[in-house]
């Protein structure tokens, strides 16, 4: 049985994301969420590998965890990237040189590596689904003042 946090970008079980509510960071965090969602939605109906984007997902995925408070196992990150082992560790290497992601020190107690978005990570990403937020309410606001006429 796998848990929520098994499961990145994890749906309600409608098959929908959540409604996006609460604070900012939730509303974030729901739109991060509902990319990774559609991005597995369409891995699985054009069946061609042609959409690999392991470091996106990767950066979604540590977004979604962040939020949750939770680091994540390297091999869990890797897996959730869609890609072959070797490639998400390339690409996990090229987010820790960029500064996105940090290695957790949680390694000594239990001896696996996790990573985490780092500060500089965490802005970027906040940034991109900030962008997604406002337009929704800009989209919310011409829809209001459309059906006013």
């Amino acid at each position: 049985m796998t848990s929520q946090h098994d499961q990145p970008g994890r749906i309600e079980a409608s098959g929908i994301p959540p409604p996006l509510g609460g604070n900012e960071q939730d509303q974030l965090a729901a739109i991060a969420q509902s990319e990774f969602h559609n991005r597995r939605r369409r891995d699985s109906l054009i069946r061609y590998d042609l959409f690999a984007e392991p470091a996106w997902d990767m950066l979604l995925d540590l977004y979604i965890e962040q939020h949750r408070g939770q680091p994540v196992a390297v091999d869990r990150l890797c897996a959730a990237a869609g890609a072959a082992s070797t490639t998400a560790l390339r690409w996990l290497a090229l987010l820790i040189e960029k500064e996105l992601v940090i290695r957790s020190s949680s390694v000594k107690e239990d001896g696996i590596v996790r990573v985490a978005l780092s500060e500089r990570g965490i802005g970027e990403m906040e940034r991109y689904l900030r962008d997604f937020l406002h337009r929704d309410r800009l989209g919310g606001d011409i829809a209001a003042a459309l059906s006013a006429r």
